[in-house]
């Protein structure tokens, strides 16, 4: 059976540094926009995972040696990338339990 702790370990395996999981309640009466029932009504949970920018490529920036970088791996690669990728495994462990996973990855100003 699918637990948080699970939840929680698989995300940490495919590279999270945090996995939170909160109550779908909080979005009862949000704009539907921005309301995960919108698309799945009976959801119970939402999940939510933090993906780490390596460190080296803030001391680039704060240093003024090195913008590029950050932006095409720690922006770029990470949001359009590797968070699809660690989205789809998370989102396959989910459905593979029996229940359903809406994805969806960062988007700015959303």
């Amino acid at each position: 059976m699918l637990s948080a702790k699970i939840i929680k370990e698989k995300a940490k395996e495919l590279g999270a540094v945090l996995c939170g999981i909160g109550d779908i309640k909080y979005y009862i009466g949000d704009e539907k926009e921005r309301n995960p029932l919108s698309i799945l009504p009976n959801a119970k949970c939402i999940i939510g995972c933090a993906l780490p920018v390596p460190k080296g490529l803030y001391k680039l920036m704060e240093d003024e040696k090195q913008y590029y970088n950050y932006v095409n791996l720690g922006v770029k690669y990470l949001d359009e990338t590797f968070a699809e990728i660690f989205l789809l495994k998370l989102g396959n462990m989910i459905e593979d339990e029996g229940y359903d996973a809406c994805l969806q990855r960062n988007i700015p100003g959303m």
